[in-house]
């Protein structure tokens, strides 16, 4: 046998024309050869060491040397993969791992099952699953500590595709550290790329940006890596998902042309199907179908399970808009046959979803049902395990499809109210309503790993606040990034296990409706095209109201937004949105209390302003507080017991004064994770405020301003004992990291403390306050996550005990603030519910000041939770 493989070399050679080619063969060392095969495999730039892995086999068999021929062989498999059948494959190193040279060989069957478990990742995931599981414990035996740590992140990417986010976060966070430590920089770029586009589906594209910018500059630090193709396919789609869309298709054809270089049929396929989803989304139907076909052809010969079912969950949805149902079914049932195939749990909600669509449009109404179900049951165990609340708000987010498209069918073609309720209650307020059913078992406890994790990124934090160069602050920000996605994430996945796995049942429509006061009406909002609803209602009635398009109102809103902040009139704007939101629903003239679930544009609309058909603004006629959900609400209206000799009131005021607040804060930058300089202005009034409404309240309320309204100090007083907390200073919001969103107080050396009380700290705090009043710019802002809501600094605060929070829209004015604040205690202290006591201030604060208090001045100030409760006692859920 050996004679035959060394005749052919000699013949290949011969017919070369190189005799000394052939002397040269004969005289390498194949050992040498696979050194450094191994080394570039090591570096995971496989097509560069699939030649020498060949070469270094024919010296083997030449030499009968089994063990070491079968070691190449896999490699050269390896590198050849992206041109060959990956069942082929797959079942090829299966039967190689039954032969008994593997088998007795633990280092040799490590190669098999690494390189099968790297091709049976777009095969199956369970397979993979158990490919890695295996070669972890062979790693193990062999004290491979690389090899060991490489198969942990596998294993983790393997959970995130099977909806186990915190698990994921876990492994790959700790991959990526033991990369970093040993300088496994081919790790590093590997498990940092797909960290970043499981950041990009997650709807963080920005984030995902500058991890995988991060990946690429790694990467070019070191030539023998290689071209890194799929760095460069998860940045265009991170580009794609920013809409910068030249950039994008620029990326895609440049990584097109690399992945054609080394005869990459997966990345082709990925690639020419982003590229068909540009085109959709640029409205160049047949374009799109070509490359989607183009790619689909590709993931069809690499037996790429997953990539088929990605492609045609794309073309179904190409084919429905253009009315050819027949084609969209077959596509869409392929996508999910083969999303099923693959193991794809992560995404197997979407495929089901496309199809439950297309069954919809061919009037197979309780077929879609069924498949719109599975798709939320599957959600549902994925988001038991979510890393973290903010994860679970952001995969909520990213299945929005499923819940619209389930209510749309409730709510247009079965006529279901309580079905459609009980639908979009599965995702609106969702990550809140779940932590707040849980609160009363305590915060989770706080390892001291975090403490130490919470420490570093004060210290980075602390530094962002110091005038720097542009290119130390970036320096700062991209640490701040690692330290928060290597080292805190998956500490807090760790620590907020038991929160997260709670899942809350939505509340019935007949149990909600036993909590609503006779006054009280409930208006959940959805926007969608081309039409919307609006879910009414009372303690005695509960229906559907069909409104216009979303865009419509979406245009409307954002046209009455513009009026408000010029100081424009307002009035011809706010009429449309009356006319749109509130004029069909009867029951709003005849209750005067209305409680809101926004949805979309909305989030960012006071409705106070909008103008009935009689002139009067809705503020004139009505109460007007918020909710995340109704489900949230009936959470909120639970009887609560007072805390054991509770206090009155908690007032802070940051403020040193009346100049520019630069005294231990140094130069705060806009957003303070940003590159640009801003000082904050100075909040004169602010002082004043807190000290009004201490006074307001008794000698029994604590009062701290300037130095002693320190993070460090408000951490140290009783906090479950106040039933208001009370917060005038400046608000910090950053719509890019929402965890980051930040009340800012005095730093305190002493305590290692960054002065930001952020809502990932704010959350873990134990509250028993019937009110929280948040007197700062923006915190009832913040980034919408779909039918979660927005992200902003009044959740982290119902979470953490707050039955009510009043907050602000918008930028604040200091002085006019303090006027509408006096007003609002007064009437708290004696006796009104928070929501009449908010609405009767700014009625007043109106009369006195006239036309000299427009509504960008009062109408930012919203009141979120259950605004029908007192904090005297006299009133609400609390005796």
């Amino acid at each position: 046998m050996a004679s035959r493989h060394v005749a052919r070399i000699i013949l290949a050679i011969v017919l070369a024309g190189s005799v000394s080619t052939l002397v040269s063969a004969l005289q390498e060392d194949p050992l040498e050869i696979l050194k450094e095969a191994d080394r570039l495999a090591w570096l995971r730039n496989w097509s560069k060491a699939e030649p020498l892995f060949a070469r270094a086999e024919q010296q083997f068999l030449a030499r009968s040397d089994q063990r070491n021929a079968l070691y190449a062989r896999v490699g050269r498999l390896r590198g050849e993969l992206p041109r060959l059948s990956i069942q082929q494959t797959s079942n090829e190193l299966a039967e190689l791992l039954e032969n008994p040279i593997v088998q007795n060989d633990p280092q040799l069957r490590l190669r098999v099952l690494i390189v099968k478990g790297d091709t049976d990742m777009d095969l199956d995931i369970d397979l993979a699953q158990r490919d890695w599981s295996e070669a972890l414990m062979v790693a193990k035996k062999l004290g491979d500590v690389v090899w060991e740590s490489r198969a942990m992140g596998e294993l983790g990417l393997i959970e995130f595709m099977q909806g186990n986010t915190a698990g994921a976060m876990v492994k790959v966070a700790g991959t990526i550290s033991a990369a970093q430590q040993r300088g496994d920089v081919s790790s590093q770029v590997r498990f940092m790329t797909l960290s970043a586009s499981a950041m990009t589906e997650s709807g963080n594209a920005t984030i995902g940006l500058r991890m995988l910018d991060g990946a690429l500059a790694a990467a070019g630090r070191n030539p023998d890596l290689g071209t890194p193709v799929m760095t460069y396919t998860a940045k265009a789609k991170a580009l794609a998902a920013l809409n910068r869309t030249a950039e994008a298709n620029q990326f895609l054809e440049d990584a097109l042309q690399q992945a054609k270089a080394v005869g990459s049929l997966g990345y082709q396929a990925v690639l020419l199907a982003e590229m068909g989803a540009i085109a959709n989304k640029a409205g160049n139907a047949p374009l799109a179908i070509a490359k989607l076909k183009e790619a689909m052809d590709q993931a069809e010969r690499a037996d790429g399970h997953g990539q088929v079912a990605e492609i045609s969950s794309e073309l179904a949805k190409i084919y429905s808009v253009a009315g050819d149902l027949d084609s969209a079914e077959k596509v869409a049932q392929v996508g999910l046959d083969a999303g099923r195939r693959a193991g794809d749990k992560f995404h197997l909600p979407s495929y089901l979803t496309e199809l439950a669509n297309v069954k919809v449009s061919r009037g197979a109404y309780t077929e879609a049902a069924s498949l719109y179900e599975e798709a939320i049951d599957v959600i549902n165990a994925q988001l038991i395990h979510s890393s973290s609340p903010a994860n679970k708000a952001s995969r909520i987010a990213t299945t929005d499809s499923v819940f619209l498209g389930y209510f749309r069918l409730a709510a247009t073609k079965l006529h279901d109210v309580k079905r459609a309720f009980s639908v979009v209650e599965q995702a609106r307020g969702r990550s809140v309503a779940d932590l707040i059913a849980t609160r009363e078992e305590g915060p989770p406890q706080v390892l001291a790993q975090l403490n130490d994790v919470e420490k570093r990124i004060s210290a980075l934090q602390v530094q962002l606040m110091k005038p720097q160069s542009r290119d130390q602050r970036q320096k700062v920000l991209d640490e701040l990034l690692v330290t928060e996605l290597r080292d805190l994430a998956p500490v807090v996945a760790e620590t907020n296990r038991p929160w997260v796995e709670a899942q809350l049942k939505p509340a019935l429509i007949e149990d909600l409706q036993k909590k609503l006061r006779p006054d009280e009406l409930l208006l959940e909002y959805v926007l969608d095209d081309p039409s919307s609803f609006c879910i009414v209602i009372s303690r005695d009635r509960a229906r559907l109201q069909q409104l216009g398009s979303g865009a419509d109102v979406a245009q409307q809103s954002d046209a009455l937004l513009a009026a408000i902040h010029n100081r424009m009139p307002f009035e011809n704007a706010a009429k449309q949105l009356y006319t749109s939101l509130l004029a069909p629903i009867e029951e709003s003239r005849t209750k005067p209390s209305l409680i809101v679930v926004p949805d979309g544009a909305l989030h960012r609309i006071p409705l106070e302003v909008v103008i009935d058909s009689t002139g009067k603004k809705l503020l004139d006629t009505h109460v007007v507080t918020y909710v995340p959900s109704g489900s949230v609400l009936a959470l909120l209206k639970r009887p609560r017991k007072p805390a054991n000799n509770s206090m009155p009131l908690l007032a802070v005021s940051a403020s040193p004064g009346t100049t520019e607040q630069a005294s231990n804060l140094g130069r705060i930058q806009r957003g303070v994770f940003d590159l640009e300089d801003l000082r904050l202005p100075p909040l004169p009034a602010a002082n004043d405020e807190v000290k009004s409404v201490a006074q307001t309240f008794g000698n029994r309320s604590v009062v701290l301003v300037g130095q002693q309204a320190s993070e460090a100090s408000i951490k140290a007083q009783p906090l479950g004992r106040f039933r208001i907390l009370h917060f005038a200073l400046h608000g910090l919001l950053s719509t890019t990291y929402p965890e980051r969103s930040a009340l800012i107080l005095q730093t305190d050396a002493a305590s290692g403390e960054d002065g930001l009380l952020q809502a990932r700290e704010i959350s873990q705090l134990r509250l028993n306050a019937d009110l929280v009043t948040l007197s700062a710019c923006d915190t009832g802002n913040g980034k919408i996550k779909g039918q979660d809501g927005v992200s902003a600094l009044i959740r982290p605060f119902l979470v953490a005990g707050a039955q009510s929070v009043v907050a602000n829209l918008w930028q604040a004015d200091d002085e006019f603030t303090l006027t509408l604040m006096r007003e609002f205690y007064r009437r708290l202290a004696g006796g009104t519910n928070i929501g009449t006591a908010m609405t009767d201030a700014k009625r007043q604060v109106i009369k006195t000041f006239g036309t000299e208090a427009p509504p960008a001045l009062w109408a930012g100030f919203v009141v979120v939770g259950d605004g029908g409760n007192s904090v005297t006692g006299t009133g609400g859920a609390r005796p």
